[in-house]
């Protein structure tokens, strides 16, 4: 099945209910698919089929339409981040092969500063002023031009925090899978709204955001760009039930909550969090509000989700939130962690190592430049093997099928297995912050110049203070176990961080790599 045949689907049990709010106005189900039938002939009529499209936009149901009627003609959609630099966009746009740039109005100038730093000459479409209401309302392809599901029609990028950002290619069957499963999760209904508070080019944000309400028959709210105490008479006045948000945008919710003295409107039955999890305090914070924090844990390479923690368990433990996330399975999914030797831990007992999960969302595989195909191809053989997706990620898994429950360790690149047991840098952390003078760390694990893999710091001062890497090793001995013991610390004005404000240890790793002589 294709995305429009699923939209069409649920169109079928519903064809006047809301399927998007925007500036006051509702778009049904029914209007959604006739101006898609409409796009669909405009873009077969005016780019041809198989385009591949980047888009630079602003939240506007344009996207929506667009993605959609692009995959009714075989079209790729290249979601961009508008908070990304040119030379970031630039270097994405080349390495997606896209044909055309589709921007929202909003945006213009910053497409034209962008391509013309970047030097490219991509026609440029301003895909919120496009309506084809001359063509039919009902789409038929062209006779050797229909689509299939095994189609690709998106290319999503890699968050670049255990490697080099990369393009995932996905096909409508993986973003109907992605959407749809989470449903058990959400035990969501049709009643339901939801809103992004992240730009939709983020996987995350794509998926819980935008294609997970169209695809169950709930109701997408578009962002309007309000701040403040504004955004939540927005959210009262649209009866927003769920919010999707990262970590920091709901520190700086919060902090708007607690300076203006006012609540999240009783309306909101949920937010749910991804790119990393919200700290137990902030967790505890929503609680006393009564809005239960569902944490997800996902990547590109999977339609995004991979486990997420159940909205009703999360609602009757919200006084008691335990101190880190239980996660739990998907449906279709499969799990399993593999030892150092890469040989499945079987049983059901509480059981650590590397991630593994195959299902109908596994990506197809990276895309880029043609001269970059071999490698490209290397890539993907070295995460997907068979149907597994292999996660990079160190993940403790206890009971099986429907009682199955994991747990986040850590990223393999920030864990280290010395005399059979694990040590993760993110333990250390928390006691280098808590040294006077230090004003925020990460550990990290790099080579030193003999190939050995050691564990290092890297510590923001506190300006005018004075603290020496030796004062920072002994308090870290006075509290830890040797094995998180940093061996060098290095001062440094900032700390690299991911677009959701999560500190990238990979980064770190390439700043220092290098550095150590002896």
């Amino acid at each position: 099945m294709i995305l429009m045949q699923h939209l069409l689907s649920v169109a079928a049990s519903g064809a006047n209910d809301p399927a998007i709010l925007f500036l006051g106005k509702k778009i049904t189900y029914r209007e959604l698919i006739q101006e898609v039938a409409r796009l669909s002939y405009l873009y077969q009529h005016e780019i041809g089929h198989a385009p591949r499209m980047a888009l630079l936009t602003t939240a506007h149901p344009s996207v929506i339409k667009t993605a959609i009627a692009l995959s009714n003609v075989q079209g790729v959609t290249i979601p961009l981040d508008p908070g990304a630099t040119d030379e970031e966009l630039a270097g994405w746009i080349r390495a997606s092969g896209a044909t055309h740039l589709g921007i929202t109005s909003d945006l213009v100038t910053r497409a034209r500063e962008m391509q013309s730093h970047g030097r490219l000459y991509l026609p440029v479409i301003e895909i919120d002023k496009k309506r084809g209401g001359e063509y039919d309302s009902s789409f038929t392809p062209q006779p050797g031009f229909e689509p299939k599901e095994q189609d690709p029609v998106m290319l999503l990028r890699t968050a670049g925090n255990v490697h080099e950002p990369m393009l995932v290619a996905l096909s409508h069957r993986e973003l109907q899978f992605g959407a749809t499963c989470l449903r058990s999760r959400y035990h969501s209904r049709k009643s339901d709204r939801v809103l992004s508070l992240l730009p939709w080019a983020h996987p995350f944000s794509l998926f819980h955001g935008m294609l997970f309400p169209l695809m169950t028959g709930a109701t997408l709210v578009v962002d309007e760009g309000r701040e403040t105490v504004e955004f939540l008479d927005f959210l009262r006045d649209n009866v927003v039930t769920r919010l999707i948000a990262s970590p920091k945008i709901c520190r700086q919710l919060l902090v708007v909550m607690k300076n203006e003295q006012v609540r999240l409107p009783q309306c909101v039955r949920s937010v749910t969090v991804g790119t990393g999890a919200l700290s137990l305090q902030l967790r505890k914070a929503f609680a006393l509000m009564e809005v239960p924090v569902l944490t997800v844990y996902g990547q590109a390479e999977n339609g995004w989700t991979i486990m997420m923690e159940d909205s009703e368990e999360v609602a009757k433990a919200i006084e008691s939130p335990p101190l880190s996330p239980a996660y739990r399975p998907l449906p279709g999914l499969q799990y399993k962690v593999l030892d150092q030797s890469g040989d499945a831990i079987d049983g059901k007992d509480e059981r650590l190592g590397h991630l593994a999960v195959t299902g109908p969302t596994v990506f197809l595989h990276y895309s880029g430049p043609e001269a970059a195909k071999k490698d490209l191809e290397d890539a993907t053989r070295e995460v997907k093997r068979g149907t597994w997706l292999y996660t990079g990620d160190l993940f403790r898994l206890k009971g099986e099928g429907d009682e199955l429950e994991g747990q986040f360790m850590a990223r393999e690149v920030d864990a280290y297995l010395h005399e059979g047991e694990y040590a993760f840098a993110d333990a250390t952390d928390s006691v280098i912050q808590k040294i006077v003078g230090v004003e925020e760390a990460a550990a990290f694990f790099m080579k030193n110049a003999m190939g050995k893999t050691i564990l290092a710091c890297a510590v923001v001062k506190i300006p005018k203070v004075t603290l020496s890497d030796q004062e920072v090793i002994q308090a870290c001995r006075a509290a830890l176990e040797e094995v998180s013991v940093p061996r060098v610390v290095f001062f440094t004005d900032a700390l690299p961080r991911e677009a959701s404000g999560a500190i990238n240890r990979f980064r770190l790793q390439r700043i220092y790599a290098g550095t150590l002589t002896g």
